[in-house]
């Protein structure tokens, strides 16, 4: 059982390794475009003769070196976060739909299945009694069918 949980730990670490790696990557990412725009407005800024565009690219200067910073910190946080191998790595999935409202469809899907089960069992009770009224055809005799019916003996004809 040690040996197990020992597996288990360990791969749970290389999982959360994992995490970590592709967070550190994506924010990594993230910092080198924010970069690469922060140089091509410092371009700009520089090219710039109107102070009115130049006051609103130092902005925007600004604003891309703040969203730098809050992404070096994200990125120092996420590297040097403790790994517990036994934290929750990825947060639960929060259902979209509430209980009440699938009960309903099931219980509506329930009774439309019912209904045509009993009417699929009404057409076939209705059709063999259908048969059963009518007999074999092969048993009939065509002959016997279309003799004309007389009366039998003992009963008088109302004339």
């Amino acid at each position: 059982a040690r040996s197990f949980a020992n597996a288990y730990l360990a791969f749970r670490k290389s999982r959360a390794d994992q995490v970590v790696s592709t967070k550190s990557t994506r924010i990594q990412d993230e910092i080198d475009t924010q970069t690469s725009q922060l140089d091509d407005l410092v371009k700009k800024q520089g090219a710039e003769k109107q102070p009115v565009r130049r006051d609103v690219l130092t902005k925007q200067i600004n604003g891309a070196t703040t969203q730098i910073g809050q992404l070096r910190t994200a990125l120092t946080d996420v590297q040097t976060a403790a790994a517990d191998p036994g934290q929750v790595i990825t947060p639960a999935h929060v259902v979209s739909r509430s209980p009440q409202s699938t009960r309903v469809l099931f219980t509506a899907a329930g009774a439309l299945v019912g209904l045509l089960i009993g009417l699929l069992v009404l057409v076939f009770r209705s059709r063999s009694r259908e048969l059963d009224d009518e007999g074999p055809t092969s048993l009939r005799d065509p002959v016997a069918e279309d003799a004309p019916v007389r009366p039998r003996v003992g009963q008088h004809q109302n004339a």
